[in-house]
């Protein structure tokens, strides 16, 4: 295990404005959603299981090492036999929205899905820190929303972060 992994990620957990989560993958010709609650420390774990950390650019370099949601084969599928796991669209679908909407990052198209999915209004990608606000209120509940390969957090931003739980 590494120390700086296990670290972002208890920073992060800690910190998290909810723990409630839904985790985006591709399985079958579906886009997915996972929810967790990491209150639950099994499904903590699991969460933990599917993160790496990923070096920074040169563009985001002051944002020092990055944590990310990537699970290996067997941990989508595992996360996919899940009984809370439900299909939100198609590939198909997710990759039409993304053009329509010309849609770079796939985690806002993921968040753009869950939108539509549950008929929420989607008001795009927001500045507002993990600390400090959900991605999405889902049926009154704040989520938090992690695709496939997104950047979870990074060193600068637990920094910033702890500073303001001061």
């Amino acid at each position: 295990m590494n120390n700086k992994q296990i670290y972002l990620f208890n920073q992060y957990n800690r910190l998290s404005y909810t723990h409630l989560y839904l985790l985006g993958i591709e399985k079958d010709g579906f886009i997915n959603a996972v929810p967790l609650d990491t209150n639950n420390n099994q499904l903590k774990a699991l969460f933990y299981a599917c993160t790496r950390l990923s070096e920074p650019s040169d563009i985001n370099s002051k944002q020092g090492t990055q944590l990310r949601f990537t699970p290996c084969k067997d941990l989508k599928g595992l996360l996919a036999s899940l009984n809370n796991c439900f299909p939100v669209c198609t590939v198909e679908h997710f990759n039409r929205l993304r053009q329509l909407e010309n849609i770079k990052n796939r985690g806002d198209a993921f968040e753009l899905a869950i939108c539509e999915y549950y008929n929420i209004s989607w008001k795009g990608r927001t500045k507002e820190s993990f600390d400090m606000a959900p991605d999405l209120y889902i049926n009154g509940k704040p989520y938090q929303l992690k695709y496939y390969d997104a950047q979870i957090t990074t060193e600068l931003t637990i920094k910033n972060a702890i500073a303001r739980a001061l």
